[in-house]
């Protein structure tokens, strides 16, 4: 046989190859372009579901409020055909395997280096690990509270293999909550994403805009006072108990995001009642769901409202916005940093100072 020569690329090999180089390198430099487009969009626009299929409009969602999460869960496993496992195993999405993989937390102040790579420039960007080979999927919802810690969970999972954000990844909306599902309903939101990008945790921001004394969707021949009298939380409780339940009969776990304290001194109190009620209905399903206090990691001393906290490095850095209600970039990377911290902890069990995978939900 003869020698085998090496063969050199044609020029309109070479171009293909530098053209299909040029496009993989453009859409991972737009990605974050693409990620804030539908994140802006409405949801009734990108889940036509939800508000009779059409992508034009923007009519508001029926109320549709359901006395049990029962229907949810056996609708989905009619429907999808993809019943899920009770201890959380989602359709055909594999099971945890122990493998130790690290997330950073970046600040928002971050820059794309020559290679596409994101550098974080913030000093003492939090580092944690979770112990796992195949990534958890994470969806994110709520009011404008939920945005920046949402964002900052996408900037802290989207580069590594532990962890990752489906379908629209972060979907808030201002001035909503469980108290007007008139306005926007959460209820069938959530359940829809949840069926649909079916995600290990769904993380959950709601309760700030529901310390108001009027709430629609409210069973027929059921009243209630003023907030926070015994019957209106009873029956936001109810609500509380409804989300729970809906997101967990689908397969997939809840962190729900506590309240911040806010610089009102009229505010906090409301707040702190909220925050109770959710805590304890979440308490009551640890096993699925678990509260992330936004009030201890964000407090300063004292336990006091905080503007500026100390970073890694001793700097101050501004925490919380203007308004003295919303967060600060800083704050939602301190707020993933806990996140990431708190999965890691449900997800691992540490057996004689060794990290074992936990069993999956």
């Amino acid at each position: 046989m003869g020698e085998l020569r090496e063969r050199r690329p044609t020029t309109w090999r070479r171009a293909l190859a530098v053209a299909a180089l040029a496009l993989a390198l453009a859409a991972l430099l737009n990605a974050e372009g693409m990620h804030k487009s539908a994140t802006s969009q409405d949801a009734g626009v990108k889940a036509g579901r939800l508000d009779g299929g059409d992508r034009g409009a923007s009519r508001r969602q029926p109320c549709r409020l359901p006395r049990s999460a029962a229907p949810v869960a056996e609708e989905r496993g009619r429907a999808g055909g993809r019943r899920s496992d009770r201890r959380g195993h989602h359709g055909s999405r594999p099971r945890p395997r122990l493998a130790s993989v690290c997330t950073r937390a970046r600040s928002a102040d971050a820059r794309r280096t020559d290679d596409g790579e994101t550098e974080a420039r913030a000093p003492g960007a939090a580092e944690a690990c979770i112990h796992r080979a195949a990534a958890a999927a994470a969806w994110v919802a709520g009011d404008s509270l939920a945005e920046v810690p949402g964002l900052a969970i996408v900037r802290a999972t989207g580069d590594n293999r532990a962890l990752a954000t489906v379908g629209d990844r972060v979907r808030t909306r201002v001035g909503t909550g469980l108290g007007r599902p008139d306005i926007y309903n959460w209820f069938a939101a959530i359940a829809e994403a949840t069926r649909e990008y079916r995600p290990h945790v769904v993380v959950i921001g709601l309760g700030g805009n529901d310390f108001h004394s009027y709430m629609s969707g409210v069973p027929e021949g059921v009243e209630i006072g003023k907030f926070p009298t015994p019957s209106w939380m009873r029956e936001y409780r109810r609500r509380v108990r409804i989300l729970l339940d809906s997101v967990t009969g689908l397969g997939a776990d809840v962190v729900w995001l506590g309240l911040p304290k806010p610089d009102s001194p009229n505010m906090w109190p409301r707040f702190t009642a909220l925050n109770a009620l959710i805590r304890a209905e979440v308490g009551k399903r640890s096993k699925r769901a678990a509260f992330l206090d936004s009030y201890v990691v964000l407090a300063g001393k004292r336990g006091r409202y905080a503007e500026y906290l100390p970073d890694a490095s001793g700097k101050l850095e501004k925490v919380r916005a203007d308004d003295g209600l919303h967060l600060a970039p800083a704050s939602g990377d301190r707020l993933a940093r806990a996140f990431v911290e708190l999965l890691e902890e449900r997800m691992t069990s540490r057996v004689g100072g060794r990290a074992a995978a936990a069993e999956p939900r």
